[in-house]
């Protein structure tokens, strides 16, 4: 929108310019990162049910003014009544609330990267990482995926990603309706109808902040990621294993398709092990899982690694969903080996939630 990427270019040198965190996982930046989390969502909420209120109450209170300005329009033969001011004034309170709510969560990301002490001005990815904040606050999303052959909707069809994408976008807009049916064909007897369109308000309240949850999370884990990344990279590279380097973009396009979804995180992980591994470059149209299937018949060394790669790739996005679990569970039980990663993911998930991935990983030998 309108001066956002100058806001956030902006407040992005104004942090980096401060003091840089001494600890970033110290136990005093994660209680401050903690409190910024629900000053966003309740912000966010906020914003949303104020401008749900600033459109119905005039709506009521001033009535005769808003139906006063009518345009008349035919359209294929149907003559249609527009009430202009009141259409207009829906449109610019939308557009104000969009504006306000980009502002918020620039504002956000920013401190966050402050408070995590990230980037570090001394690491070589300096820019790529200042350029994925960018567009992290600006809500807008990647596909560099593809440029590595991988592809997280692979093996979905076109009617079934057209309606989850759907179902992803319009879940406020769909449950407001519902919601509104169920009190208009329920409560009407009893309800007037303001209170059946204020209703709208706890609705938005509520997607405006899980959609700050959900972009805080997404910035949070991001900057999580990028230590925890290198440092299975660089593991993975002193090894230099053969049937890794050969099974490598299966495995990443396995992790990539159970996510569902294009990230920062996704893009990074897979590009710094494709960078690092002597890899094969070959890409198929097939989703390769064999490393997977075979992991039982392969030396303790090589199942370590992958199921070293696998588990961390699952986790970098702070969340293990049914799906992941399940896989998760199923090569646990096909390894019977107590001592691998796979048994202590939910441990893993804990530390690289606080932190502390990196240390966990060193702690308990797994790097």
């Amino acid at each position: 929108m309108l001066y956002h990427k100058h806001i956030s270019e902006r407040l992005f040198r104004r942090f980096q310019e401060k003091n840089p965190v001494s600890n970033a996982v110290a136990e005093y930046n994660l209680k401050a990162v903690q409190r910024l989390y629900w000053f966003s969502i309740c912000i966010s909420g906020f914003i949303g049910a104020f401008i749900i209120l600033s459109y119905y109450l005039p709506l009521y209170l001033f009535d005769s003014f808003f139906k006063g300005y009518v345009l008349n329009l035919t359209l294929f033969g149907t003559e249609l009544k527009v009430f202009w001011v009141k259409e207009l004034d829906n449109i610019m309170l939308t557009l104000l609330e969009l504006y306000v709510l980009g502002v918020l969560n620039i504002y956000v990301i920013n401190k966050l990267a402050w408070l995590l002490g990230f980037p570090s001005k001394n690491t070589a990815g300096f820019k790529l990482h200042s350029e994925n904040l960018l567009l992290i606050s600006l809500e807008k999303k990647q596909k560099k995926e593809l440029e590595l052959g991988l592809n997280p909707f692979m093996g979905m069809s076109k009617f079934s990603l057209y309606f989850y994408l759907l179902i992803v976008r319009f879940k406020a807009m769909l449950s407001n309706v519902l919601l509104k049916l169920f009190l208009q064909r329920f409560g009407s007897r009893f309800l007037l109808k303001v209170f059946i369109d204020l209703a709208a308000m706890p609705i938005y309240a509520f997607w405006n902040g899980f959609a700050a949850a959900k972009l805080f999370n997404r910035a949070r884990y991001y900057m999580l990621s990028t230590e925890l990344t290198e440092l299975v990279a660089h593991s993975a590279e002193e090894t230099n294993n053969p049937v890794v380097a050969k099974e490598l973009k299966g495995l990443l396009n396995y992790i990539v398709v159970l996510k569902r979804d294009f990230s920062e995180i996704n893009y990074f992980f897979s590009t710094r092990l494709l960078e690092d591994i002597n890899h094969q470059e070959h890409v198929t149209n097939e989703l390769s899982t064999d490393i997977l299937d075979e992991l039982s018949s392969l030396d303790k060394a090589t199942v370590d690694l992958i199921t070293l790669i696998f588990a961390t790739g699952i986790i970098l996005d702070g969340n293990i969903s049914r799906r992941e679990r399940l896989k998760l569970n199923e090569l646990a039980t096909t390894l019977k080996d107590n001592q691998n990663i796979l048994n202590r993911v939910d441990d893993y998930l804990k530390a690289y939630k606080k932190g502390r991935g990196v240390q966990f990983l060193k702690t308990e030998g797994f790097v």
